[in-house]
């Protein structure tokens, strides 16, 4: 192939090899127009994020030559595998809004949930583990309950996305993954990736087990809700309002929400960790109330 020049230049030809078209496919992320392309000969799903350069295809290839440089594209549907650079990038922005967390959602609960995740998503077979460790990593940042309201909430969340090199396709998964992970009271929404499964059962299983009931009073502390108060009914059927701001105690908490996790796993192996951890929690109340009573 004959060495390509530096400067974008639409009208100028190429070799009869590579004729140039008026292209209209336009790139998702920053909406420059690819041209000099072989229509007849193009992979239906081109991205590049590197701009003003001609762009050559070649037909036997998973290459786009330009400008000295070669850039591999996604064929049959598939965008690259997202670079360890980008999980690392996430990882630091995600520390800087969970840092000072007092309510049990700081940097190590985000940790637990993405280990967590990336075990059950090996554990189950899930071909996007890169997706599923961003997701986990990113599953608190726009929760109402952490921020000044659901608006706010998302402006975070997308800020955090603006600041990192992902196509658009692939942030919008992420976070179709993420809005679908909390428990809302039990107004859960459905799921229609197995990697929406998996993140949403990291972050139940890391309200369950001694882990959970620690993170319980830490959260209980932050609301002002007292330990326990045995005059207050157990909420049921509640609306997202009503979960959020209702009255109720730390150990009412366990049941409208934490002991009902178990049956609500998604996953196989969401539902073998959680059978453990849901015991532990039984054995911690059955203790609570032995000592409550003086006993």
């Amino acid at each position: 192939m004959n060495a390509e020049p530096n400067h974008f230049d639409r009208n100028r030809n190429t070799t009869n090899a590579f004729p140039e078209v008026s292209s209209s496919f336009i790139c998702g992320c920053c909406t420059e127009p690819f041209v000099n392309l072989n229509s007849s000969q193009l992979i239906p799903i081109i991205h590049l994020q590197v701009r003003k350069q001609i762009i050559y295809y070649k037909q036997d290839s998973t290459t786009l030559h330009f400008a000295h440089h070669s850039v591999r594209i996604r064929v049959k549907g598939e965008w690259p595998a997202m670079e360890k650079a980008t999980i690392t990038i996430i990882e630091e922005l995600v520390k800087q809004v969970h840092s000072s967390d007092p309510s049990g959602h700081d940097w190590h609960h985000i940790d637990r949930v993405r280990n967590l995740a990336l075990y059950i998503g090996k554990k189950e077979g899930s071909p996007h583990l890169e997706r599923i460790e961003a997701a986990a990593l990113l599953h608190d940042v726009a929760d109402d309950k952490l921020n000044e309201s659901e608006r706010k909430g998302q402006e975070k969340l997308h800020k955090i996305l603006n600041e990192i090199e992902l196509h658009n396709e692939e942030k919008e998964r992420i976070i179709e993954i993420i809005m679908t992970t909390s428990f809302q009271g039990g107004n859960e929404a459905k799921l229609g990736t197995l990697e929406a499964m998996v993140v949403r059962d990291a972050d139940r299983l890391d309200a369950m087990g001694a882990i959970g009931i620690a993170r319980t009073f830490a959260y209980g502390g932050t609301k002002g809700n007292p330990i326990y108060d045995p005059g207050l009914p157990v909420r049921e059927n509640m609306t997202r309002e009503e979960y959020r701001n209702g009255k109720t105690s730390t150990i009412h908490h366990f049941y409208e929400k934490l002991l009902l996790l178990k049956d609500r796993m998604c996953t196989d192996t969401g539902k073998e960790i959680a059978n453990e951890r849901h015991k532990f929690m039984e054995l911690f109340l059955m203790q609570f109330y032995k000592e409550w009573n003086g006993q």
